[in-house]
């Protein structure tokens, strides 16, 4: 590392080198509202001296329970400066998650801000716990964002902070079981950030980068590709500005306004981008005009307009597997998304596909710098490097347990590793399932060739205990006005391709369309829009154990 600059820190860098260019955009009532880096740091300050004002200790726990927005970055940075350690909420988190990571991590005090349906969110906080509302519409709140900005309190001393205290404990997404609590240092983070601010640098020279953030900011991998690298991205003498979504009605919108340089999303959405074009001008009449030559880049530049993506120089996909298929159909666009992969442990971390490079799209790219990773017993992935995890909150034995003797991180990942170094994910461990056969069955590869069909956004092959295995699947919006015949029809003939390939005892029965998308909401997702496997497999035990009267049955 460069520096040993804390966030706060680097934030009060960033500020005397460029106080008045703007730093943050927020999107209130279709009005941009812009907030200078020494707006910013102003607040931050105010923020925290309040929290001390109120009683906030070293290494206090204080939560945040938004949707991404400018005052979300600005808590969190408050929240170091003041000495305590955050501790995020998925915005889209059931009451129970939320009563259980309050419980569990202890903290008193709650930053509550913008939240689909706040209603149901109203007693969801225990007596003795002080809620702070974020300037939007929200629940019952105990302090408002002006009170603690005009509460001017005499100015405090801030408490001494160094590189191995820890920063914050996030929560994992809970695809099985409770979530555990990664905790993890400002050592850690800081060089989680730089990982990606050297390996973006190097593969795309940057400068002055814009940024729409709409992840959740309580995953690693938004806290680190936008609120870490727009403080640390000045290592190769770079700016990143971020800009915020107002609403999911309005993030179509947001994103053409913004225009990012730097787009980071997740497979799902990838997948509707592609459904929204194609609703425009179907497969065949596209692959037409794109094989014109004095209309093919005309096609492709009016495309990437529509989206926003006319300035984009940076795609990147993680959080989940994308479809090969998907890759390549963006490859004919003239967009290159380049997979990532990291962990909560990792910092993010991990490894990366760029630059980006065609013939190796299937896989999630090569470590980066700093990172070692071999491939272990059962095909995991094991990870080393400054960046990991410090430990699982209060769970010693579940540390313990994660680790090597010689200090690699267990990722419960599989993945097979080319002669470049290169990475394939090949499934998860958890994921493995027996037929009633006795034989093994691993879905993801399956559900990945699977993928290539636009007509499904959500696949899931089962088959614990069945004969052989079936996938689960939800259509896509470009199935909307297909009669169910034609879609029939080809799904059989999708059925009949894959198992060519497929060894006997992985050859799928047949396929069941569902009638209601998998959501965080439902459970049948993570908040990072992974599948919950364990779940979708209980909650739909009762219609996957029926006999298949046909060999695509719907719900």
């Amino acid at each position: 590392m460069t520096t040993e600059l804390l966030p706060f820190q680097q934030l009060e860098k960033l500020t005397q080198q460029h106080p008045d260019i703007i730093f943050l955009r927020q999107p209130v009532n279709d009005v941009w509202q812009e907030l200078s880096y020494q707006d910013v740091l102003n607040q931050v300050r105010k923020i925290a001296n309040s929290l001390l004002a109120m009683g906030l200790a070293v290494d206090d726990k204080v939560a945040i329970f938004s949707k991404n927005c400018s005052q979300w970055l600005i808590a969190d940075w408050a929240i170091g400066l003041a000495g305590g350690i955050s501790v995020p909420l998925y915005p889209a988190a059931d009451n129970d998650s939320i009563e259980y990571v309050m419980q569990h991590s202890g903290a008193k005090i709650v930053f509550v801000g913008k939240l689909d349906n706040a209603e149901q969110y109203q007693d969801c906080f225990a007596d003795g716990i002080t809620k702070i509302g974020l300037p939007y519409d929200t629940i019952r709140v105990d302090k408002t964002w002006a009170d603690m900005l005009t509460m001017q309190p005499d100015e405090t001393s801030m408490p001494t902070r160094n590189l191995d205290d820890v920063m914050t404990i996030i929560y994992t997404s809970g695809s099985t079981g409770q979530p555990k609590g990664v905790v993890l240092t400002y050592k850690s983070y800081i060089s989680g950030c730089y990982n990606y601010a050297d390996n973006i640098h190097h593969a795309v020279p940057l400068s002055s980068e814009r940024y729409l953030s709409y992840l959740p900011l309580a995953h690693i991998t938004e806290r680190v590709l936008g609120q870490g690298l727009s403080l640390y991205i000045d290592k190769v003498n770079a700016r990143l500005q971020i800009s915020f979504v107002e609403s999911l009605a309005t993030f179509a919108d947001n994103l053409r306004d913004v225009a990012p340089t730097i787009f980071v999303s997740v497979p799902r959405l990838w997948q509707k981008f592609q459904s929204g074009v194609l609703a425009k001008v179907p497969q065949t009449k596209l692959s037409l005009l794109l094989h014109i030559p004095f209309i093919k880049d005309l096609i492709k530049n009016k495309i990437k307009k529509g989206l926003g993506f006319q300035h984009t120089r940076i795609f990147a996909s993680g959080s989940a597997p994308i479809a090969p298929s998907l890759l390549s159909w963006y490859e004919t666009l003239d967009i290159n998304i380049a997979q990532g992969w990291g962990m909560s442990e990792t910092n993010a971390a991990g490894t990366t596909q760029l630059p980006y490079r065609s013939d190796k799209r299937n896989t999630i790219g090569k470590a980066l710098d700093g990172a070692t990773i071999r491939i272990g017993d059962d095909n995991e992935i094991q990870i080393k490097g400054d960046f990991l995890l410090k430990e699982y909150y209060l769970e010693p034995e579940k540390t313990k347990a994660a680790f090597t003797d010689d200090g690699y991180f267990k990722t419960g990942d599989q993945g097979k590793m080319d002669d470049e170094g290169y990475i394939q994910i090949i499934g998860r461990i958890k994921d493995i399932f027996k037929t009633s056969k006795g034989k093994y069955v691993v879905p993801a590869p399956i559900e990945a060739v699977l993928a290539k069909c636009t007509l499904l956004e959500q696949i899931c092959v089962v088959g614990n205990n069945l004969k052989q295995p079936v996938v689960l699947a939800v259509l896509s919006e470009s199935a909307e006005n297909i009669p169910k015949e034609k879609i029939s029809r080809t799904l059989e003939a999708l059925l009949d391709e894959v198992n060519q390939d497929l060894d006997k005892h992985e050859k799928l029965d047949g396929m069941w369309i569902l009638n209601t998308p998998w959501t965080p909401e439902n459970e049948l997702m993570t908040p990072t829009l992974k599948i919950r496997r364990q779940h979708i497999e209980k909650h739909l035990q009762a219609i996957y154990e029926q006999p298949l009267n046909q060999r695509i049955s719907w719900q």
